[in-house]
């Protein structure tokens, strides 16, 4: 059995899924047809297309991969880190983050040439992150974990949270209207930007994985 563990659609019908032993997939019909485009490398956790032809990929063992053809072909970046990553992304298509475990923050100015880490307090396991321009964005993780910046991730800051579960996606919509899903079928919701959090919803004892309001 194969676990596939992210996602990403460029268009309606157009969209790529990522997982085990470097799997990934493309669809161009709206799932109606996949066809790989693994490449041999560690688990795969996170991806982004920022546009239909230029996408990021990120995995264990800092794993980063490239692709500015649509994923025909794939390259491998330097993440300068070993930790494990649990996602990526871009505002531009050289502009993006990526984060990973022990607090890690990494980002690139120059479409992952170079990457360089970003400096938290955290020390949890990072799971997803979300900007919704150049400067404004937020991460969450483990054990309730939220951090966000106004500064391009030159500062982070922890957001005061109601709980200690484990979050595993986070999607906003503008600056102020955001949501976060994780472990114990939690759905948090802010109108503030995240000053304030609040249990929208709770959906029992399951993990919630991804969020995405558009």
């Amino acid at each position: 059995m194969w676990c596939y563990r992210g996602y990403t659609l460029s268009t309606k019908k157009t969209g790529w899924v990522v997982g085990e032993a470097g799997t990934i997939l493309h669809t161009q019909n709206g799932g109606e047809n996949w066809e790989s485009q693994s490449s041999p490398s560690h688990l795969l956790s996170g991806m982004h297309f920022p546009t239909s032809e230029v996408g990021y990929v990120v995995g264990d063992r800092g794993e980063i991969l490239f692709t500015n053809d649509g994923g025909s072909s794939w390259t491998s970046q330097d993440s300068g880190i070993m930790e494990c990553c649990g996602a990526t992304y871009f505002v531009t298509p050289k502009i993006g983050w990526a984060v990973a475990e022990w607090g890690t923050i990494i980002h690139t100015k120059d479409g992952g040439i170079t990457w360089w880490p970003q400096k938290t307090e955290s020390s949890k396991a990072l799971l997803d992150i979300f900007f919704i321009d150049r400067n404004t964005g937020w991460v969450v993780g483990n054990n309730g974990e939220i951090l966000s910046t106004n500064d391009g991730g030159e500062n982070w800051e922890y957001q005061d949270n109601t709980t200690n579960r484990d979050l595993f996606g986070v999607h906003f919509v503008d600056s102020k209207t955001g949501w976060i899903v994780g472990d114990g079928g939690i759905l948090l919701h802010t109108n503030d930007g995240g000053n304030n959090w609040r249990l929208q919803h709770h959906f029992g004892e399951q993990w919630l994985a991804d969020v995405f309001f558009r």
